[in-house]
């Protein structure tokens, strides 16, 4: 595992504050502060569905009965257009960016031309059922 510092893109590229935890050819996953990143930059993916804020309200008491300080599992974004499209864990952002409370999180960013890539991806990760 490769183990980076701050990390912050200039020159026409998207400016993202984060620790480059792991990165290979088409994805980086960073180490985000919910306090510390341009959120006009993190935008609801066009294909994803809208958010409901009732579920935002219910992640957003589950965060403060459970005193999280970090956002649970990883929030998953396509860098295009100087934009990050959230594909997956919008509602989970969107809960902790609301919060009065700093929060970290994990943040995995496809850079790919391909939106087919950013489709195939999405269906998987919503396809895994969970048993009980």
């Amino acid at each position: 595992m490769k183990l980076f510092n701050v990390c912050k893109r200039s020159n026409n590229k998207t400016e993202l504050i984060g620790e480059i935890i792991e990165e290979d050819i088409n994805i980086v996953l960073y180490k985000c502060r919910i306090k510390e990143i341009d959120n006009e930059k993190f935008i609801n993916w066009a294909k994803n569905r809208l958010p409901d804020i009732m579920r935002i309200i219910e992640i957003n008491r589950y965060y403060k009965k459970n005193k999280l300080k970090r956002i649970p599992g990883v929030i998953y974004a396509w860098e295009k257009d100087n934009k990050f499209h959230i594909y997956d864990g919008i509602h989970r952002f969107l809960a902790a960016k609301h919060r009065k409370k700093d929060m970290t999180f994990l943040l995995q960013v496809r850079k790919t031309k391909n939106e087919k890539e950013i489709i195939d991806e999405c269906f998987y990760l919503n396809k895994i059922q969970f048993t009980i």
